[in-house]
């Protein structure tokens, strides 16, 4: 029997079943319509709590960048949008008010 050399070989102590974080967004319907810049970078929903990146302006979910914070072993951090890299401290974020105009959010009552 001949070995395939390309094979990839599975380490067993990674696990893929359970993602390392929450997704703290809000997943809407047609989400892949939704206006990017409403977007987290970390779980790519809707932000949920979204707070600001003092060093670069990008956004997130509080709740995608705490989880993630709290990993941090220096306390430094990089952003997480695509070609950015700032680093900056963890604690340099403000938190922001944010009013979403495209999204439609409906009430479906109880037939009681």
């Amino acid at each position: 029997m001949a070995s395939n050399k390309n094979s990839k070989q599975v380490d067993p102590s990674v696990s893929t079943s359970a993602p390392k974080y929450l997704s703290c967004g809000y997943q809407i319907y047609e989400l892949e319509k939704a206006d990017n810049r409403y977007k987290c970078p970390y779980c790519l929903l809707i932000m949920k709590e979204p707070i600001q990146l003092t060093e670069c302006g990008h956004r997130t979910c509080k709740g995608c960048f705490e989880s993630r914070a709290t990993d941090t072993t220096d306390d430094m951090m990089i952003c997480p949008v695509a070609d950015c890299d700032t680093k900056f401290h963890k604690s340099q974020v403000k938190i922001i008010l944010m009013f979403i105009r495209s999204c439609i959010f409906i009430h479906f009552k109880d037939n009681d």
